[in-house]
């Protein structure tokens, strides 16, 4: 089987900081959804990872489902895998370096299920570091809103700053479970 790896999906809009003048710029990023059975979309999971200095890990957790599921394509069904990235062109040949978000969601009829979604070290605010890209997580909420538009959006929150992140980008608490959360269109 030919696998062309990764495949645009849409754009969305987040926020770049130009830091000769410090002034807050539109910037239009792309996702993109990996593909577990190419060995190129893997290599580019595995190389985010490896740069991602990261607390949580997911990216890497990310890059071990799909390698997982490279192996054990039958378990695949339903597990879906996303990245924003700034690359503008040959979006099948991603550019770890360029990848500013990645997710991974669970698909069933009825809804879908956030599993995972980290935002690069370096462009968040809790780094001390001159970041260049704002609102990187809400843009890929807003990419993974816009392609399962039809379907309510469920995750379970880790903490309550990340609480108050979903809560800004329309989820609500779950009356029925503890730190459930979901999006409903």
């Amino acid at each position: 089987m030919i696998s062309f790896g990764a495949k645009y999906i849409n754009s969305v809009n987040i926020q770049k900081i130009n830091r000769s003048n410090d002034l807050i710029e539109p910037c239009e990023v792309y996702c993109v959804e990996l593909d577990p059975a190419s060995d190129e979309d893997i290599d580019a999971m595995v190389s985010v990872s490896e740069n991602w200095d990261s607390y949580w890990k997911f990216s890497e957790l990310i890059s071990n489902c799909m390698k997982y599921y490279s192996k054990y394509k039958d378990k695949l069904e339903g597990n879906k895998f996303y990245a924003i990235t700034t690359q503008k062109e040959y979006l099948h040949h991603l550019e770890p370096s360029e990848v500013l978000a990645v997710s991974q969601i669970y698909k069933n009829d009825n809804d879908i299920k956030l599993k995972y979604l980290e935002v690069k070290p370096d462009d968040i605010e809790l780094i001390k570091k001159p970041y260049v890209f704002n609102h990187i997580g809400s843009g890929m909420l807003n990419a993974l809103k816009n392609i399962f538009s039809d379907k309510r959006i469920k995750l379970f929150s880790s903490s309550d700053a990340a609480t108050r992140f979903y809560k800004a980008n329309g989820f609500k608490e779950s009356e029925n479970v503890r730190s459930e959360m979901y999006y409903e269109a």
